[in-house]
């Protein structure tokens, strides 16, 4: 589904794919290690402590982003 729209993506921002795909390596490998970090404090914590804060802090980066400038 991404890669479709990396080339309209970048040339929206005026940047070359590789950069992009760059962008999208680093999402893909930040993900690939909180996913096992987020399982085990959900495992120490509790499921529903863990969801809450998932959800506060994607609530929390919606509004940051809706702030930003651009």
């Amino acid at each position: 589904m991404v890669n479709v729209v990396v080339p309209v993506i970048g040339r929206d921002y005026g940047v070359t794919e590789a950069q992009v795909g760059w962008v999208i390596t680093g999402y893909l490998l930040t993900y690939a290690v909180g996913i096992p970090l987020y399982g085990r404090a959900a495992d120490v914590f509790s499921i529903r402590r863990a969801f809450t804060v998932g959800l506060l802090a994607f609530a929390a980066g919606s509004l940051l982003c809706a702030w930003a400038p651009s």
